[in-house]
């Protein structure tokens, strides 16, 4: 990787990296690609792994694992590791980037290095809603040089921190399928899982199977829709978490026939699966951002919200996509749907996954944010 004599190392703090399927995993991993083309990007990731290792991977960034505590709480009252200070010190970062609450809560930066946080996460996003610690919360984040939100839902929530609105992206190399594409992923998805293709809708629901992502109402709420009675459809559900046992009986108790729980994939195939879906299913209950509803978009399946955080930002009720109202219910959604408006909608979300959120810009805007910190 060439880099020019005088490049700046930028030091990236995170529990999630490119190993975990999730927004905040895959924000880090595409700013520090695109970071790495003009600076030193060193990466301290603290893992449940239990061997410390350091490695340079194909892009040129300099991975440092560091075996955590365990659970949140427990890390949330144990100092940082030694090892992460030792990460810090060695490489001389001209500036620190962190993108996990844990660590921003704990986290004091050494003599003058400048640092940004990013707040992207769920689980602060709880913590601003307790009253007492959330006073606690901003006070911690005020010490940071800068405070980047990734949606206006969480600048909001911030208030009255100051900070600069820099949503997620996805790489200029998403396959942005046509119809005929659309058709291959959908045969190859469904043969790989042994699902028959009834024709009809395939709906898509990728994600953690955890409270927060909403799935549970969802199904409850459309119980009649899931169980085959209007028509033919197949939902299929990617993902593993702490609900999944739970689920796993809703569908075998409500007979919901049209449900495939299919388990957790591969990071690398995941575009394979927004590429076979008509509907991407978001009903989350609490989403800073909502990755998936980007990624979705940009593969040509309608993104379907249910319109909270972060969601309402990406999709627009009508234009590029639809909002589930207050019952959750899909009918009403599929009630507006032809295959014309299926078409032109999906267009509307491929443009305006171009115009705002690719990488290219979002890396662009973000070493903005840095540059006068350097200089500081």
């Amino acid at each position: 990787m060439q880099r020019s004599q005088d490049a700046r190392t930028v030091l990236h703090i995170t529990n999630d990296f490119t190993d975990e399927v999730g927004g905040i995993s895959r924000h880090v991993d595409e700013l520090t690609k695109h970071q790495a083309q003009r600076a030193k990007v060193v990466i301290a990731y603290l893992t449940r792994q239990r061997s410390d290792q350091v490695y340079e991977d194909e892009f040129g960034r300099l991975v440092h694992l560091i075996s955590h505590k365990g659970s949140s709480l427990v890390r949330l009252f144990s100092p940082l590791t030694a090892r992460l200070n030792a990460t810090i010190e060695s490489c001389e970062p001209d500036l620190i980037h962190v993108h996990t609450p844990i660590e921003a809560l704990q986290f004091t930066s050494p003599g003058r290095i400048p640092s940004v946080y990013t707040q992207h996460s769920s689980v602060l996003d709880r913590w601003l809603e307790v009253p007492g610690l959330r006073q606690a919360v901003l006070a911690r984040l005020d010490s940071f040089s800068e405070v980047i939100a990734v949606s206006e839902s969480v600048a909001n929530k911030l208030k009255p921190i100051r900070t600069v609105v820099i949503p997620n992206g996805v790489n200029e190399n998403w396959p942005f399928n046509s119809s005929e594409q659309r058709a291959a992923a959908r045969g190859a998805l469904l043969n790989k899982h042994g699902i028959a293709d009834p024709g009809g809708l395939l709906l898509l629901f990728l994600g953690r199977l955890v409270k927060n992502k909403g799935l549970e109402p969802f199904l409850l709420a459309n119980k009649s829709l899931l169980s085959g009675n209007h028509g033919r459809m197949t939902f299929v559900v990617v993902g593993d978490g702490n609900q999944l046992s739970r689920l796993t009986n809703l569908v075998s108790r409500e007979s919901l026939t049209c449900v495939h729980l299919v388990g957790k994939v591969d990071p690398g195939e995941v575009t394979n699966y927004y590429g076979a879906a008509d509907l991407c299913i978001i009903p989350s209950i609490r989403e800073p951002f909502g990755m998936v509803a980007l990624e979705a978009m940009a593969s040509g399946a309608l993104s379907i919200i249910n319109p909270i955080g972060g969601l309402v930002d990406i999709v627009q009720d009508g234009k590029n996509g639809y909002h589930l109202g207050p019952s959750l219910s899909l009918l009403p959604v599929l009630a507006k749907l032809s295959n014309e408006t299926q078409k032109e909608l999906r267009q509307r979300a491929i443009d305006t996954v171009c115009e705002r959120y690719l990488w290219s810009s979002v890396a662009e805007r973000t070493w903005a944010r840095y540059e006068p910190l350097f200089s500081s």
